[in-house]
């Protein structure tokens, strides 16, 4: 501390002497320039309430957009899935539609199919009989019998008159 250099009173600047203010006056506005003032303060109040009017307006759009947009998204969102379900419930509709139509086809076939078998075996039984009857001797048949011609009706007596 020693080699630190204390500051004499020559050096130090004194501090300026506390003057007392005089206070002005308020300067006098003119009457005109009151009712301008009077006048001009409304407007920017008319002026400020349509900024907040416009501002609270412009926001108003943006979250009418944004939930448009949310509930845009949601919609989609749902319509995508049920149209999803219908489409997958239509195929499971049309495979089963598919899978009778081929039961059917399959069962008209086999059908068909036992109503050849069927005619083929009657045929060769048939054909089967033939030639049994034609190895046969013939055997020759009596003549029938002629019935006997029915007898007249009478004819009915006439009702007498009186």
């Amino acid at each position: 501390m020693a080699t630190a250099k204390k500051k004499t009173k020559a050096t130090r600047k004194k501090a300026p002497a506390k003057r007392t203010a005089v206070k002005k006056a308020p300067a006098k506005r003119s009457p005109t320039k009151k009712a301008t003032a009077k006048k001009a303060a409304p407007l920017t109040a008319k002026q400020q309430i349509q900024a907040k009017k416009v501002e609270l307006a412009a926001k108003a759009e943006l979250d009418k957009a944004r939930e448009l947009t949310k509930f845009t998204q949601k919609w989609v969102k749902a319509r995508t899935t049920a149209d999803a379900r219908k489409l997958a419930a239509l195929e499971k509709k049309v495979a089963k539609q598919l899978q009778a139509a081929k039961r059917k086809a399959l069962a008209k076939a086999k059908a068909a199919e036992k109503k050849a078998a069927a005619k083929i075996k009657a045929a060769a039984k048939r054909a089967k009989a033939k030639a049994i009857k034609a190895t046969r001797p013939k055997r020759k048949s009596a003549p029938k019998k002629r019935a006997a011609p029915k007898a007249k009706a009478k004819p009915k007596a006439k009702a007498k008159k009186k």
